[in-house]
């Protein structure tokens, strides 16, 4: 049975900024395994009201947002004779029956032609790689953490899914020899059986950051550590 609604904004962009939650970007913050964000960035947008709901920008994103639509289709080209591929429709989002705060925004899902049980949640990265190590740990299917926990966190708000198709289209450029950008996709299976205790263990720590930061209005402190960590600490 599904835990979950989906709500869907229209075009209404601010509506879906104002009610998005705990999203997945978020989900990484709060464990200290953003880097980006803490989990006190978090916090203060949530708490305060006269801030501005905004959303990433620059030009890695709008790199991104425009490259997205051209790897939905080679998605659907490589996999729409086993799955049914579906693009989100306007500003979607699903939200947690049990707790509300949690939420996913999604780039897309796949159901099996053939076995409706079987359903994938599609995200998509863009990547400009890095140094040789960079590199190295993308050759090794080891994608960035924070990647990671977004599609664990959307897995923990859509019960149903059993994984996440991680798409990710890589660029790099080899300065030294003064070569052209190179681009490739990378697909990768994140399968729910694989992270059961890793999604047990994000949802903790998400539920204790909105029980005793963010209802109480209790800034977290930043101590260098992920809350995981920290609650390993006090045990």
């Amino acid at each position: 049975m599904k835990n979950y609604t989906r709500e869907n904004y229209g075009k209404d962009k601010n509506a879906w900024l104002t009610n998005r939650g705990i999203g997945g970007t978020s989900a990484s913050a709060i464990v200290g395994l953003s880097p980006y964000k803490t989990k006190l960035d978090i916090y203060c947008a949530i708490t305060n009201p006269n801030d501005e709901k905004q959303e990433a920008t620059g030009d890695r994103v709008d790199y991104g947002r425009t490259l997205e639509p051209l790897i939905r289709n080679n998605i659907k080209a490589n996999f729409s004779h086993k799955y049914k591929v579906k693009n989100p429709k306007g500003f979607e989002m699903y939200r947690r029956k049990d707790k509300p705060y949690l939420t996913a925004t999604l780039d897309g899902t796949m159901t099996s032609l053939t076995d409706p049980k079987e359903k994938w949640i599609i995200e998509i990265k863009t990547h400009d790689m890095g140094d040789s190590e960079d590199r190295a740990k993308w050759e090794n299917k080891e994608i960035p953490t924070n990647y990671l926990i977004q599609c664990l966190h959307y897995l923990n708000v859509l019960n149903d899914y059993q994984g996440v198709l991680f798409v990710a289209k890589l660029r790099y450029m080899n300065f030294e020899a003064n070569e052209p950008y190179k681009e490739t996709i990378m697909y990768l299976k994140i399968e729910r059986k694989d992270y059961e205790q890793q999604l047990a263990d994000l949802e903790t720590a998400i539920t204790n950051f909105w029980e005793h930061n963010v209802l109480p209005h209790i800034p977290p402190t930043v101590s260098g550590l992920s809350l995981m960590e920290e609650e390993n600490n006090e045990q």
